[in-house]
């Protein structure tokens, strides 16, 4: 099972805390241990035959492709050169209050909010196998490579995110 990637939707991306803009660019395609989670593997299946044909599982194969037993399974990884830079707007207000009628207290006020736009992330096979699995989104089915191997896991502009916080400290 495989994936590349395009532009998802920010609930559907996966943050790597580790990744750099040059890995982001760069990384030549590897095979690495990616997906934890199979339902079309077993016996009996968590999911239907019709689901799971949606990944390329045939009659002849539904109920019959063992688990790993270590609920590893393989991805292609690779960096994507065709990336632009992520692009933000952050907006952050302070405010120190230090009242002259009480001595020896301070109290800061700090809000920011920071949306992302084009951010950069990516898929990861758990999530593309099982919204695939729940959805028939071609987007996603057209992911999963079952017998043909699979196609690189690409870092790409993967939607948006936002953050907001209020932070108020008092001290004596």
């Amino acid at each position: 099972m495989g994936a590349g990637s395009a532009i998802c939707g920010s609930a559907a991306c996966t943050s790597e805390p580790y990744g750099t803009e040059l890995q982001e660019l760069f990384l030549q395609p590897r095979v690495q241990l990616d997906g934890t989670q199979d339902p079309c593997t077993g016996a009996a299946p968590a999911a239907s035959a019709a689901a799971c044909a949606l990944t390329g599982v045939t009659a002849a194969e539904y109920g019959n492709i063992a688990r790993n037993p270590a609920g590893q399974y393989n991805g292609l990884a690779g960096g994507n050169v065709s990336l632009a830079p992520e692009k933000a707007d952050t907006y952050t207000v302070g405010l120190v209050l230090t009242p002259k009628f009480l001595p020896d207290f301070n109290m800061t006020l700090d809000y920011y909010n920071i949306t992302v736009k084009s951010l950069i992330s990516t898929y990861g096979a758990n999530l593309i196998l099982s919204t695939c699995l729940a959805s028939a989104d071609p987007f996603y089915c057209g992911k999963v490579h079952r017998t043909q191997g699979p196609e690189p896991w690409r870092t790409d502009h993967c939607g948006s995110t936002a953050t907001d916080s209020l932070r108020i400290r008092i001290s004596t």
